[in-house]
């Protein structure tokens, strides 16, 4: 059966529905259970920012589908025809050149048929048949191309990384995710350069994520989430469609900081005079907590000498305290209170102290 919604009365088409009408995983559903959530209505008055908390970003993102504020992609069918290129031979290749040379062809031939179709390649595959196993990779694009110089750079330094089989029989390139291509007309008097960077910086981030692997080359993303080491998320640059980010995979952890040395920390170059207000909320720097040994006048009191493995240093000032909390649901409480300090030797650090046993860590620098 068809049921028209007339604009606006989405909700209340939706509120008598089960959760698992918004098609989530067992995972969210068994999570929304435990708390007694079981229908639609029931969402509704809760904030977005508990609900990702609790849930992930997985809920949120079919409730907007289902109120159609969000995109959804419906693929039909795959296309009947492919655009692809392939090659066999009667001999078998044995050196790397040769290999490169037919390649290279292939990947002409891709490209010219992607112009002709105004497409452009997002995704390519290219694979080598050998006389006893067959190897392919994929070469992921930030932006869609059918430029035949720029597609077979990014194949030729995937092709480096690759270990090839022995005596090459056949090679085939194929276009596995194509999009249209846009025009974009040039500015007159900026000579190309402004309206050029977009272009630019796709093709670094191209070269970067054939080199390294798309998933190394991401970007932060903040969540809502009042944990610091969780409160964002490397997202692959070549997950971004539009200038927006994808949405994230169900159950993905947030990407961890990369760990710095406290040892290394330098003043950072900003000036403040006394009794001015902090210039920074939080630290431009931040690592996973990592213990320190700090004395204080009282027990609950502010620190003021630290001993880390730069040495000892005297606190002259502090900021704080600031309380975090996790809620329960996050399995491991968290309970600290942070302190913006400043040591006499120039540095401004980020401390917090566990509440559970008093102990100290050091997480960050401004």
């Amino acid at each position: 059966a068809v049921i028209w919604v007339p604009p606006g009365e989405s909700w209340a088409a939706l509120a008598e529905l089960p959760v698992a009408a918004l098609r989530l995983s067992k995972g969210c559903l068994e999570a929304l259970s435990e708390v007694g959530l079981t229908r639609i209505e029931q969402l509704r008055n809760l904030p977005r920012a508990t609900l990702r908390a609790r849930f992930g970003d997985e809920l949120l993102r079919r409730l907007d589908q289902a109120q159609g504020t969000a995109e959804e992609v419906f693929s039909g069918q795959r296309p009947a025809e492919t655009i692809a290129s392939s090659h066999s031979l009667e001999l078998p290749l044995e050196t790397a050149t040769g290999v490169e040379h037919h390649l290279a062809m292939l990947v002409e031939q891709v490209a010219a048929r992607l112009s002709q179709d105004r497409l452009g390649a997002q995704e390519m595959t290219c694979r080598l048949g050998g006389s006893t196993r067959t190897v392919e990779f994929q070469v992921g694009l930030y932006r869609p191309t059918a430029q035949g110089k720029h597609l077979w750079d990014l194949v030729q330094t995937g092709l480096e990384r690759l270990r090839l089989p022995e005596g090459i029989l056949r090679l085939e390139v194929e276009a596995t995710v194509t999009a249209p291509l846009t025009c974009q007309q040039q500015d007159l008097f900026s000579h190309g350069q402004l309206a050029d960077a977009p272009r630019q910086l796709a093709h670094l981030i191209d070269r970067l994520a054939s080199r390294l692997g798309r998933q190394n080359v991401v970007r932060p993303r903040l969540l809502a989430d009042s944990q610091p080491e969780h409160a964002w998320q490397g997202e692959s640059w070549l997950s971004l469609r539009g200038g927006r980010l994808a949405p994230p995979r169900p159950g993905r952890r947030p990407r961890r900081a990369a760990t710095a040395d406290p040892a290394a920390i330098e003043p950072p170059p900003l000036a403040y005079s006394a009794g001015q207000p902090w210039p920074l909320v939080r630290p431009l720097r931040v690592w996973p907590p990592r213990q320190v040994a700090v004395v204080s006048v009282l027990p609950d009191g502010p620190p003021r000498q630290l001993r880390w493995p730069g040495g000892t240093a005297r606190i002259v000032r502090t900021w704080g305290p600031e309380r975090v909390e996790t809620g329960w649901w996050r399995g491991s409480r968290v309970r600290r209170d942070y302190y913006r300090a400043e040591t006499d030797q120039g540095a401004w650090l980020w401390l917090f102290r566990r509440l559970e046993d008093g102990a100290w860590f050091l997480q960050g620098a401004f």
